[in-house]
C-alpha cells in the first residue's frame, strides 16, 4: 500500500518513524507540506518523495493521511475523495464545522 501524507510536522514524524522502523507492507511514498524543507526532511527518513504538487501525489497513492490542520481537511479532502482514494483524518476538529 502506498501512502501520501499531508502535513510533515510532529504527528507525521511519529507515524513515519514507527512504520519505517518495522517490517511493513506500507510504503509512505509522498510527503506534502507548505514548508518544502519539512517535507524533504521527513521524506529522506522514509525514502519517499517530497512534493510541491498535490495532484502528482494523488496519481500514485492508495491512501492519504492528513496530519496538518482542520483547514487542510476542508481544502484537500474533496480532491482525495473524488478520486476514490481513502483518507485518514487526524485533524478531527474539521468535522465540527456544520457547513
Amino acid at each position: 500500500m502506498k501512502v501520501g501524507i499531508i502535513g510533515c510536522g510532529a504527528i507525521a514524524n511519529i507515524i513515519t518513524t514507527s512504520i519505517v522502523s518495522e517490517e511493513s507492507t506500507i510504503e509512505i511514498a509522498y510527503f506534502f507540506d507548505k514548508d518544502i524543507e519539512r517535507a524533504e526532511n521527513i521524506a529522506s527518513l522514509a525514502g519517499g518523495v517530497a512534493g510541491l504538487d498535490f495532484e502528482d501525489m494523488l496519481r500514485d497513492v492508495d491512501l492519504v493521511l492528513e496530519c496538518a490542520s482542520p483547514d487542510s481537511v476542508k481544502h484537500f479532502a474533496p480532491s482525495v475523495l473524488e478520486r476514490g482514494i481513502d483518507m485518514i483524518v487526524m485533524s478531527i476538529g474539521a468535522f465540527m464545522d456544520t457547513d
